[in-house]
């Protein structure tokens, strides 16, 4: 029964299929060659044979010879004649040549499937030490539905993603020394202006130096949250918090840049307030990230809107509570949503540093998310502003004992920065 089972779970593109079918082909082979070499060996021997016994009957007359039918057989000589001893002689002698047919059809089909089998794994053999040796450009390049062809194509797939990813850390370490060196830059020329009496040290002056030490500090720190985030290693401190109490604490941090901006922020809640168990200095992280986000990239006159719904609601998950920052922006094309939740990407490529960014914020927001065990997503359509969205696990349990957060004390030493 198990072997019934196996074979029918067996597809016929499978190599078990193929050795099967191969084992099966050499023995029809050899049965065929056996029935062939006797049906006309043995049938015309043996026609021989009687027509002999015919001619020794007509020549004896009515008597019948020994070993005929109701008669005992005699001695074996006088039972075994040439005849006999002819038609033994043809039957084995078929037997050999049938036998010697059969081995050699079973090599020639050995061959030419050990050939089908052991040339794919050599060229597989040459890929791994190419890879090995660091051309990652490298592929095996053979297709097929068999075990074989399936090991191959995740081969390749391997290789190709190992190329995207050296390809990311070279690009990464790009940027992370471009990010390094121009706060470094502006504060050493600061520096050593004032030194050289160039440039006095004014409060202004010296704020300036500061507010690009305060750059550096944050870009370090995201790298290394990014870092945290990506092995498992970041630390959550959960608790069950109202989503609105959030939403009015992101709101009150990022006012004062959106008043700048001439840019209306405000917040949608539904009818049912929905809770969350989060880790609050991350979530306003993440909320903080994703507002200044969207005021970087919405005109004077537009809006920030920030709004959350429960389980249920438009394919939201079970125990999930979606969270959504829209903007009233310029959008984002198609062929970039894809890459803005990777590290040091900007949309606008023309947008410097002081403008865009560092383009850590939105690839620190995916990890955070990530962290929570959510996902994030991002909308949009060029002209027509953007939506960024992602879920978190709603609370398990919510009473009237825990503390609303627009009562709580101020945020700790970490405070939830934007990048």
């Amino acid at each position: 029964m198990v072997w019934v089972i196996s074979w029918r779970t067996c597809p016929m593109h499978s190599l078990t299929f193929k050795l099967a079918l191969a084992f099966v082909l050499v023995s029809a082979l050899a049965v065929g060659i056996v029935a062939a070499a006797m049906s006309r060996i043995t049938l015309s021997e043996f026609d021989v044979y009687v027509q002999h016994y015919q001619r020794m009957q007509d020549m004896m007359g009515d008597q019948r010879m020994p070993g005929m039918m109701g008669q005992p057989f005699g001695p074996p000589a006088a039972a075994h004649g040439e005849a006999e001893h002819a038609f033994v002689d043809a039957v084995n002698h078929s037997l050999w040549l049938a036998g010697l047919a059969s081995g050699l059809g079973a090599i020639v089909l050995g061959i030419v499937l050990s050939r089908r089998i052991v040339a794919p794994l050599g060229r597989l053999t040459v890929a791994v030490q190419r890879i090995a040796g660091g051309d990652l450009s490298h592929r095996v390049g053979i297709s097929g539905k068999d075990e074989i062809g399936q090991l191959a194509t995740a081969f390749d797939s391997m290789a190709a993603n190992l190329a995207r990813s050296e390809e990311t850390r070279r690009h990464m370490l790009a940027d992370v020394a471009h990010e390094l060196r121009t706060p470094v830059s502006i504060i050493q020329g600061s520096l050593e202006a004032m030194m050289d009496g160039v440039l006095p040290p004014t409060p202004a002056n010296l704020a300036s130096a500061h507010e690009e030490t305060r750059h550096l500090s944050r870009l370090i720190s995201d790298l290394r949250e990014i870092s945290l985030a990506e092995s498992g290693q970041l630390r959550l401190e959960l608790s069950d918090l109202a989503v609105s109490d959030l939403f009015i604490r992101g709101i009150e941090v990022n006012q004062p840049e959106a008043a700048v901006r001439e840019v209306r922020l405000q917040a949608e809640v539904g009818d049912s307030p929905s809770f969350v168990r989060v880790d609050r200095d991350r979530f306003l992280q993440i909320i903080n990230n994703l507002i200044a986000n969207a005021l970087r990239y919405t005109p004077a006159g537009g809006s920030v809107t920030l709004s959350a719904d429960g389980p249920g609601k438009d394919g939201i998950l079970s125990g999930m509570v979606r969270v959504s920052v829209a903007d009233t922006g310029s959008g984002i094309p198609a062929n970039e949503l894809p890459h803005v939740f990777d590290r040091f990407y900007r949309v606008d490529k023309s947008r410097t540093r002081a403008s865009g960014g560092s383009g850590l914020g939105l690839a620190l927001v995916k990890q955070l998310v990530e962290a929570h065990g959510g996902s994030v997503w991002a909308e949009s359509e060029a002209g027509h502003g953007s939506r960024f969205s992602f879920t978190v696990p709603a609370a398990t349990s919510w009473s009237t004992e825990h503390t609303p957060l627009a009562s709580m004390p101020p945020l700790s030493s970490r405070r939830p920065g934007v990048s």
